[in-house]
């Protein structure tokens, strides 16, 4: 079942799954899933077309910080968390979805080393 951005707001701070859409329901572009992460934890994500614009794990709220086009602007501002979120890059969220929160760190941690 689509139901509406402003519904798919209500939703995601719930982490629950739904799929968002404009146009009579027709675009499904804007969705929230749950997600396993190559270690095995599981991340809550909230997409806007292809692009994880909030991500929940470990009980804290990671928001993509950079701007996009009008409707994804629109989707970040309906699905905001009402609680404290921590502005990431772009590629900072695209890590944590890949491998986690500790998994980013780790990351991070191997790259800093190698430097």
């Amino acid at each position: 079942m689509t139901i509406s951005i402003r519904e798919g707001g209500n939703y995601a701070r719930r982490c629950e799954p739904f799929q968002a859409g404009g146009r009579l329901f027709r675009e499904r572009n804007l969705r929230g899933e749950h997600e396993r992460t190559c270690d095995g934890c599981d991340v809550y994500v909230v997409y806007s077309y292809a692009t994880p614009i909030y991500v929940y794990t470990e009980g804290r709220w990671f928001a993509n910080r950079r701007k996009y086009s009008h409707s994804t602007g629109r989707h970040q501002r309906a699905c905001a968390p009402h609680c404290e979120v921590q502005d990431v890059s772009e590629e900072v969220i695209r890590s944590i979805v890949e491998y986690g929160l500790a998994g980013h760190v780790a990351q991070v941690v191997r790259q800093a080393v190698a430097a």
